[in-house]
């Protein structure tokens, strides 16, 4: 558990500084560019994202399954990984293609940046599942921070120099994780010893890694199905302000992004599954509470948030950012549990879990999102993940027969958190009257 929680430490302190730099090119490319530019620059780069974490296939876990379980050692999958990758690229291109986010509509700069961001996500994702399975932290942290924080350096110089647009911004973005993706497969490879691919391998990792993909990318469409369904009415000043309000309060769950890219090392080199999902379990409970109360502690203040973080163009995402704090309890359990049941090999159970967590999504999208905008959108994300929530703790109880009792934490930790939300609320009421 020692090792674990110090690892949840530079983890999260990756994310930290991950989200720092996040924060920066946020809050300058909010203030820079008009909203409707905003919500093009979220879809663009929410799709790069969908299809470059998506498009590997689930290789990534796959192969951080493979290692950590000694099927097959490091340096054959890394280079196993490397032969995938140009075809994964190409993949993902047409991908993109297809949904009109690659087109000839586009000038040739914002294609080149387009392709470059895809190819170089893509490649970064598959070292780190050798990163993951060799447990190693650091490497993923850096992989995951040093990407971030160039495209913050980079944005803030266009921003001083004047010269920011649309166009230079997806530019930097890819440039970003171009420059760190051969740095990644340097340390992908070090300290390996056999290096021969391992191709008679390569389907039984892509029929793994493919219900490790559908999962991840279900998770990962569930923050932008409603940035999605406000672009398709063309509501494109609302999915700025949507992006915003869910940019925004995705800050407050690095710490259970953290715990979960640990666990999720942890479970895939596990020898017994029912330890792991017991820890994990108590684990997610435990965030699940503590995020109720910060989301709660912090709704009377997103007004405030949103005008010192974005400034007053923005002030229309503040009731979204509100429903989505209320719910954000649910995004931190859901993310902890996610990853775990993945790493211990049952990635359909996840794929099964966030399906039907999305179907709600998108069916109270299409409802809510023509009458509400971006509140509806907020309040279908929220509903998903509640009911994610649960799903994930009736497997954990029904599955691997975990007694609730062993999973809630003592009374008395019950009372005094409940009397520090209750009195908070209390003054958070009194000074809103």
């Amino acid at each position: 558990m020692t090792g674990s929680l110090g690892r949840t430490v530079v983890m999260f302190g990756s994310r930290l500084l991950t989200r720092g730099a996040q924060v920066a090119s946020f809050v300058v490319l909010a203030r820079a560019l008009s909203p409707v530019d905003f919500g093009h620059y979220g879809v663009i780069t929410s799709a790069i994202f969908l299809v470059g974490i998506g498009g590997h296939l689930g290789l990534r876990p796959a192969a951080a399954w493979a290692i950590g379980q000694r099927v097959h050692g490091a340096g054959n999958i890394a280079s196993t990984l490397l032969l995938a990758w140009p075809v994964l690229t190409a993949l993902a291109c047409v991908t993109l293609a297809v949904f009109g986010l690659l087109s000839v509509d586009q000038t040739p700069s914002a294609r080149a940046a387009i392709a470059l961001a895809t190819s170089s996500i893509l490649l970064i994702a598959l070292a780190q599942g050798v990163f993951l399975g060799r447990g190693q932290t650091g490497c993923f942290a850096l992989s995951e921070s040093v990407p971030r924080a160039g495209a913050a350096v980079l944005v803030c110089a266009a921003w001083l120099a004047g010269a920011i647009t649309l166009e230079l911004a997806l530019l930097l973005f890819a440039v970003s994780f171009a420059a760190v993706a051969v740095p990644a497969v340097v340390l992908m490879f070090r300290g390996t010893g056999d290096r021969r691919p391992v191709v008679h391998a390569f389907p039984s990792m892509i029929r793994m890694g493919l219900l490790f993909a559908v999962s991840l990318a279900l998770v990962m469409a569930q923050g932008r199905v409603g940035l999605f369904f406000l672009a398709a009415i063309d509501a494109h000043d609302l999915s700025g302000q949507y992006f915003a309000a869910q940019r925004a309060s995705e800050m407050f769950l690095e710490v259970a992004t953290a715990l979960g890219l640990v666990l999720f090392s942890d479970a895939a080199r596990s020898a017994s599954p029912d330890v792991a999902v017991r820890s994990a379990a108590r684990a997610a409970v435990r965030l699940f509470l503590v995020f109720c109360a910060i989301g709660l502690a912090a709704m009377p203040f997103t007004p405030l948030l949103v005008d010192v973080l974005l400034g007053a163009d923005y002030a229309a995402s503040a009731p979204v950012l509100r429903i989505l704090l209320l719910g954000i309890g649910f995004a931190a359990a859901t993310r902890v549990m996610n990853h775990v049941v993945g790493g211990l090999g049952r990635p359909w159970a996840s794929g099964a879990i966030a399906l039907l967590a999305l179907t709600v999504n998108v069916v109270l999208c299409a409802w809510l999102v023509p009458r509400h905008g971006a509140s509806g959108a907020a309040v279908a994300m929220v509903a998903g993940q509640a009911l994610a929530t649960c799903a994930y703790f009736a497997l954990v109880v029904r599955g691997w027969r975990v007694p609730v009792r062993d999973l809630m934490p003592a009374p008395g930790a019950l009372r005094r958190l409940a009397y520090a939300i209750s009195g908070w609320l209390a003054i958070a009421i009194r000074r809103e009257l």
